[in-house]
């Protein structure tokens, strides 16, 4: 059963001194900034708990440097908070934010930061998949893996400078893992989503009513999903099935900012995706439903192949709709219907949760995973 784990990121905001990325000492009592003490607080709603497979959550801080006045929209972000410690992903910084991370009964954590001078700062916190263990076949041999999640992250440094908008996470492992493991995506409690949340704050040296000193943070989920409903089988096709095979060009990057009004921003550069099923339902009654985890983009060079057991094949199917392109979308399911080899795919519905706030994680009741 998925459960909740809170995540509390305390900030008690000093004003000390910190390092830019080119070893430059910022001072406190700049245009942008102000003396005195300031602190906040961020509870963090993220997917844990027992019988839930692993997530890596990280913190990601930026502020405006004159370092960056090359680029009026570069923010510098040289270091990140994860619930495995504090690191600094650029070189150059004789030294970085202050910082704990501290486990806590039933799964959360604290995380206590200091070091930071009160002014305008973009916290950007972000879920991705972890430690989750896959297994399958890949030209007749067996295959497994683990998804690392940190090994998705990818920096945003360009010219030796650190820059918050160049940050990507990189989806290519839980896509691979995907097209070996067919059935990963239904596993109970596997979660192979990517959940995001950005937040703009001036922090003050003294709690205000614009500028409370606690928030509530949930994260969105920024990933869509496929689902094929391929119908039933025998009553599609005019004989028995023997394998169908789903071939995409896909993006496998995602930026970690929002453009400040949450959008998501996806790679232009599209990779195969090549998905064959061998385990088709026949003579049961029961529809076949294809899940398949994706980033936000219009699908346009997909199709279906349908491979009969006497070794012919059907002609392939656009992946399409009828009113035009099918699109994934953030935090929806795309569900694609198949209505037969004479129309292909024809009808496609998109859908989100049963209620508003279900689109987020840490929901108990969230049936994402649902096949239908």
């Amino acid at each position: 059963m998925d459960m909740k784990k809170i995540v509390n990121i305390l900030l008690p905001f000093m004003a000390a001194v910190a390092v830019s990325c080119s070893e430059k000492v910022r001072q406190p009592g700049t245009a942008e900034q102000e003396t005195g003490e300031a602190g906040v607080s961020f509870s963090l709603s993220t997917r844990a708990g027992e019988g839930t497979a692993g997530e890596l959550v990280r913190l990601y801080i930026a502020e405006r440097l004159p370092e960056h006045n090359h680029d009026s929209e570069a923010l510098h972000c040289d270091t990140y908070f994860g619930s495995d410690g504090e690191f600094t992903i650029g070189g150059g910084a004789e030294e970085s934010i202050a910082g704990s991370v501290v486990s806590q009964d039933g799964g959360g954590y604290v995380y206590t930061l200091g070091g930071m001078l009160p002014q305008w700062y973009k916290f950007a916190f972000v879920s991705v998949p972890d430690g989750i263990a896959w297994s399958g076949e890949t030209a007749g041999r067996p295959v497994s893996g683990t998804i690392d999640g940190s090994a998705m992250f990818i920096d945003g440094f360009e010219d030796g400078l650190c820059d918050f908008n160049g940050i990507a996470i990189d989806y290519t492992q839980v896509m691979e893992a995907q097209q070996d493991d067919l059935d990963l995506i239904n596993e109970p409690g596997c979660d192979l989503h990517i959940y995001r949340k950005v937040i703009d704050r001036w922090l003050r040296p003294a709690q205000t009513e614009e500028q409370p000193d606690a928030e509530d943070v949930k994260m969105e989920r920024i990933t869509g999903q496929l689902v094929l409903d391929m119908g039933i089988p025998e009553d599609q096709f005019p004989e028995q099935v023997k394998t169908i095979t789903v071939n995409m060009y896909v993006p496998t990057l995602v930026y970690l900012h929002d453009e400040a009004d949450g959008s998501v921003l996806v790679d232009n550069k599209l990779e195969s995706a090549i998905f064959t099923y061998t385990d088709i339902p026949w003579d049961k009654r029961e529809h076949f439903y294809i899940n398949v985890a994706l980033l936000p983009h219009q699908v346009e060079y997909a199709a279906v192949y349908v491979q009969y057991g006497d070794g012919s094949q059907a002609a392939g199917y656009s992946l399409s709709g009828e009113g035009g392109p099918v699109v994934i979308k953030p935090g929806v399911k795309t569900t694609v219907r198949f209505n037969g080899i004479a129309d292909g795919f024809r009808e496609v519905r998109y859908a989100g949760f049963p209620d508003k706030g279900s689109a987020v994680v840490g929901v108990d009741e969230d049936e994402w995973n649902r096949a239908e």
